[in-house]
C-alpha cells in the first residue's frame, strides 16, 4: 500500500490547524464491518481522530485473518517508520487494527501472534470461550483512541 500525497502528509500540522490521529482498519467483511467503521468514523472525527478502512477494496480472498494481520503488519511498519522520520509525537503515531470472526478460520493463532509481534490490535467480532487463540492483543477492543479523546 503506497501512502498518497498531499493531506495525508506526516509533517506538521498547518498553522492553525488541529492534527488528527489516524487509525486504520482491516476488516474481514465487505459489508456489516464497514458499516461499524462508520459509524465509528462519524463519532471519532468530532474528536480529532480520523478512521480509514484499509483494506475497502480487497477482493475476499485477501479477507482471511492472517491475510489482514499480515497486510496490516505491512502497514504498521511503513507508519511508524514514517510517523518517526516526521518526528511526530507518540500520540499521533497512527494505529492499525483488524476486525474478523474467530471461529471460521485455522490459523487464528497464527494471526493473534503476527499482530502481537507487530503492533496490530485485533478486535474478534467472536471470542468463544474455548478458544486457544491469545486475547492480549483485544485488551483494549473498544476504540481505545475514540474513548481516550471523548475524556478529554
Amino acid at each position: 500500500m503506497a501512502r498518497t500525497r498531499g493531506k495525508d502528509s506526516l509533517g506538521p500540522a498547518s498553522k492553525g490547524q488541529r492534527r488528527n490521529k489516524i487509525v486504520h482498519v482491516f476488516t474481514e467483511g465487505r459489508v456489516t464491518e464497514p458499516q461499524y467503521i462508520e459509524i465509528v468514523r462519524d463519532r471519532a472525527g468530532a474528536n480529532g481522530i480520523e478512521v480509514r478502512i484499509a483494506n475497502a477494496t480487497a477482493p475476499g480472498s485477501q479477507r482471511k485473518p492472517i491475510t489482514l494481520v499480515d497486510a496490516a503488519a505491512r502497514l504498521m511498519r511503513e507508519e511508524t517508520r514514517a510517523a518517526k522520520k516526521a518526528k511526530l509525537a507518540e500520540k499521533f503515531w497512527p494505529e492499525v487494527w483488524c476486525l474478523f470472526d474467530r471461529d471460521q478460520h485455522e490459523q487464528i493463532p497464527d494471526a493473534f501472534k503476527l499482530a502481537k509481534e507487530a503492533g496490530v490490535r485485533i478486535a474478534p467480532s467472536r471470542t468463544p470461550a474455548s478458544s486457544s487463540g491469545d486475547c492480549s492483543t483485544t485488551s483494549r477492543s473498544r476504540a481505545p483512541s475514540v474513548a481516550s479523546a471523548e475524556r478529554r
